[in-house]
């Protein structure tokens, strides 16, 4: 059984806060557990009559955001089996803390609308299921656990490049590296 609840208010013209809760109970393991986040925007100069904040092109010119969330993922059925078949019916949630800062930036170029995108987020890993990569084919390690983490920025910039045709482009990168707790002093990349 799993719902959530959001919330978002403005406490200022300038700032809108979003804050919301997940939960889901699994009858495998009788685990409940909760993922609460919390979101603040900022709009530097609210325009007037912005009407559309999500895609910014009426709305504001220059937006920032901080989110932060704690994420509960329970196991899905191939990451409680392992590589002999065998079910670990007692794994309990992967689990995450995610701490994002993020900017938008709409403007016009070529007489069409244009927006600029561009995040940077920390995730720290716990209670993860570690895994293998052999060709494409995933080997999971259900009765083990691995801590890590995942950091990186993405930037992508959308807009009509030809009139008439919505497209993007983006750039990436990420780092992400994890340590399985039975082996000790060891970090390797997570795939």
């Amino acid at each position: 059984a799993q719902g959530y609840v959001q919330y978002g208010f403005r406490p200022a013209q300038a700032v809108a806060i979003h804050a919301g809760v997940r939960a889901n109970y699994w009858t495998l393991n009788s685990e409940a557990v909760f993922s609460p986040r919390l979101q603040l925007v900022w709009n530097p100069a609210p325009r007037a009559n912005s009407s559309d904040s999500t895609r910014g092109y009426r709305g504001n010119r220059f937006q920032l955001r901080a989110a932060v969330g704690m994420y509960a993922q329970p196991a899905f059925y191939r990451e409680l089996r392992n590589i002999d078949g065998n079910i670990n019916r007692n794994r309990t949630a992967q689990q995450s803390i995610h701490y994002i800062l993020g900017t938008d930036y709409t403007f016009e170029m070529w007489g069409r609308p244009f927006k600029l995108s561009v995040e940077a987020y920390y995730k720290d890993l716990n209670n993860q299921v570690p895994f293998e990569m052999q060709n494409i084919r995933l080997r999971y390690y259900a009765f083990e656990t691995a801590d890590g983490h995942a950091f990186g920025a993405d930037a992508k910039i959308n807009g009509q490049f030809i009139r008439g045709l919505e497209s993007f482009f983006r750039l990436s990168y990420l780092d992400t590296r994890e340590r399985v707790q039975s082996i000790p002093n060891a970090t390797v990349r997570r795939p």
